[in-house]
């Protein structure tokens, strides 16, 4: 798992493992690996790649990724922040904020908002914001020193966009997504796309089991021949943020997070040092880790221990962070249980690991275990996708699978036109999306 660090410039990972590109990844794993009732419309997929160009805008609550597709990996991964300087004795003002790179380059002398927390009552005004701020500078040529990115001179907005979007997306949501596109940027045509579903195709796979823990929320999605099955779904507010304020609060005898940039410094502590047991932790026992040293950005030492282990417990036991939500190995159990048994093998067996926060060492280990312990038929069935150990993919793989999807000529004939905007309006595509 990797933040944006405030004190080392970022833009697009520097991760330079991606060596196939996505269409060809897609090729080679759909030739190899694609189940045998599916070969006939994977053949037609293959048949219609037709070297399309679309910019391919994958939307998150901490950060979002965008480039063309046909590339490997997104060419820019940018914060979806709004920086509000610390101002002392004068009011701030719309002139001195700060939205994406910029606000978090800046994190120590800012305070930080994220307009898109998953919920319904996204702040799309701000989001707005940080879009028309953040994209004339990845449409412009500009360098320099202290810069995240040395931005290219391409223009996305002349391109068609494929979005991306969570499960069970809200129409009003929906709906403020396509006025964006069209009222604001100003867009010839765009496509919504299901983040799981492109994650899955990142792997070459129509059918399987996504986990998705991100930000603010842990989503588990059944996904069958292209079909995604959302009546055995699960959603829970619970994410990485949850355990960065549980870290905080494990650790406030020790030390007062106070600012943004205190709390951004818990987010790195908890994604260098915390790790999952595999089983269930055991609070009556004393805990005989190895402590790990942290400093604080004001020199202070803070000496971690068994929070390294009891932070990410709150994935498996919700009521740690204050919530009577399902734990994940209940999303999952439930999802597979309502899944027709006819299927639920095939799907359990091809379970894809997608999100920041399933990167904790021994994530995929306790997630079997836990599940075991509810049903040992499942947990026998439960099988991980083999690329979804390739941790560094796990936070761009909407992205990658989004950008498959516009090589294919059928996406590009779906999409929503401008004229279909004005002819029909968002509301009324939205609902049409939503069916």
């Amino acid at each position: 798992m990797e933040a944006f660090s405030p004190d080392k410039p970022q833009g697009s990972q520097e991760d330079d493992s991606y060596e196939i590109s996505p269409v060809d990844k897609l090729r080679q794993s759909f030739s190899e690996s694609c189940i045998s009732h599916t070969q006939e419309s994977v053949g037609s997929i293959l048949e219609e790649m037709d070297g399309l160009t679309a910019t391919v805008l994958d939307i998150g609550s901490y950060c979002c990724k965008i480039g063309m597709n046909g590339l490997s990996k997104p060419e820019y991964i940018f914060p979806t922040v709004i920086g509000t300087p610390k101002c002392i004795g004068k009011p701030s003002t719309d002139f001195n904020l700060k939205y994406g790179l910029d606000a978090y380059k800046n994190l120590p002398n800012m305070n930080i908002s994220f307009p898109l927390e998953f919920s319904s009552d996204i702040d799309w005004d701000e989001f707005t914001d940080i879009i028309v701020e953040t994209l004339p500078l990845l449409n412009s040529s500009h360098f320099s020193e202290d810069s995240f990115n040395e931005y290219s001179e391409t223009d996305y907005s002349i391109y068609p966009f494929i979005f991306t979007e969570r499960i069970n997306n809200s129409l009003k949501n929906k709906e403020a997504l396509i006025e964006l596109a069209f009222e604001t940027l100003e867009l010839p045509k765009i496509s919504i796309q299901n983040q799981a579903f492109c994650s899955l195709i990142s792997q070459g796979k129509t059918s399987g089991l996504v986990i998705d823990c991100g930000e603010n929320a842990t989503s588990v999605v059944p996904i069958f021949d292209s079909r995604i099955l959302k009546d055995e779904s699960n959603t829970i507010l619970v994410g990485g943020k949850n355990l960065n304020h549980f870290l905080m609060e494990l650790l406030r005898e020790k030390y007062s997070f106070h600012t943004s940039y205190d709390r951004e410094m818990a987010r790195f502590m908890k994604e260098e040092l915390c790790y999952i047991s595999p089983h269930k932790f055991d609070y009556t026992k004393i805990w005989l880790g190895d402590s790990q040293s942290y400093t604080m950005p004001d020199k202070t030492m803070l000496s971690i221990g068994v929070e390294q282990q009891l932070c990410p417990e709150a994935l498996f036991n919700t009521s740690l962070v204050d919530l009577d939500d399902a734990s994940l190995q209940h999303m999952v159990f439930d999802s597979l249980t309502k899944v027709d048994s006819s299927i639920r093998k095939e799907i359990a067996g091809q379970c894809l690991l997608v999100g920041g926060t399933t990167q904790f060492r021994g994530f995929e280990q306790r997630l079997v275990n836990e599940v075991s312990s509810l049903s040992k038929e499942l947990g026998k069935i439960l099988e991980f996708v083999e690329d979804s150990s390739k941790e560094a993919q796990r936070h761009i793989s909407s992205w990658i699978g989004a950008s498959i999807l516009a090589d294919l000529s059928q996406t590009h004939r779906d999409m929503i036109t401008e004229d279909d905007y004005e002819e029909q309006g968002a509301k009324r595509i939205s609902r049409q999306l939503n069916t």
